[in-house]
């Protein structure tokens, strides 16, 4: 319905309410157009946080790279790791984490973990496959958190051919691999350093069965359960 702006006391004042009223709208939609790009702007800037992030970084890759694992472990672990020439595989006890953290690297042990029964050679074709599958993103779930209680462990340690002088290289790599809740845990140190890297990382179920079957020693991954 429209109409004339009445003329008599008080009839100047309408246009002025009406263009009051139109710069308040205008106002106010600005400053939602502003509060919508702040609120856009925040959430890339947690996108990208959380994809720099070491174990809880973005959606699991499907590229088949490895950029985003290899900066969750460190260049230290994913460069020791492209050097890997020969790993040796076990089975392990569980134990609690505590105690695997406090004897890393202690003898008879993988990633902290006792080793159980006989420690044998991953053949070179599977260690070919067996490398491919950790330092593929696609192979790991960055974003999930769970609460799972593992009930087998298998284990590797990695080992780099020679340099041309005859001496290993100085470092020390081992994987020890928590099932069936798919949870992957790294140990690095330089030969006979004192510092001690440990990450953590959780594989996909197909990922875990590939991993644990290139191994040899254990069953395949199932998926998780409950505490």
């Amino acid at each position: 319905m429209t109409g004339r702006w009445r003329m008599g006391p008080g009839a100047r004042s309408a246009p002025r309410a009406a263009a009051a009223a139109i710069a308040v709208v205008a106002g106010v939609a600005a400053m939602a157009i502003a509060v919508v790009a702040g609120v856009a702007a925040m959430a890339a800037e947690t996108s990208a946080a959380r994809t720099s992030g070491a174990e809880t970084a973005g959606a699991p890759g499907t590229d088949g790279g490895s950029a985003r694992i290899a900066a969750a472990l460190g260049s230290e672990i994913a460069g020791a790791l492209r050097a890997a020439a020969r790993a040796d595989a076990a089975r392990l006890s569980v134990i609690g984490v505590a105690e695997a953290e406090r004897r890393t690297f202690g003898a008879g042990r993988i990633a902290g973990y006792p080793v159980r029964g006989r420690v044998r050679a991953v053949p070179a074709k599977s260690l070919a496959a067996l490398v491919g599958t950790l330092l593929d993103d696609g192979s790991y779930d960055f974003d999930t958190v769970i609460r799972c209680r593992n009930s087998t462990f298998v284990g590797a340690r990695f080992q780099a051919a020679p340099q041309e002088h005859g001496q290993e290289r100085e470092q020390e790599l081992e994987l020890a691999l928590g099932q069936p809740c798919n949870q992957a845990v790294w140990a690095f140190r330089k030969r006979g350093g004192a510092a001690i890297e440990r990450r953590g990382a959780l594989l996909s179920p197909n990922a875990a069965a590939a991993v644990a079957s290139a191994l040899g020693v254990g069953r395949a991954g199932a998926g998780p359960r409950a505490p």
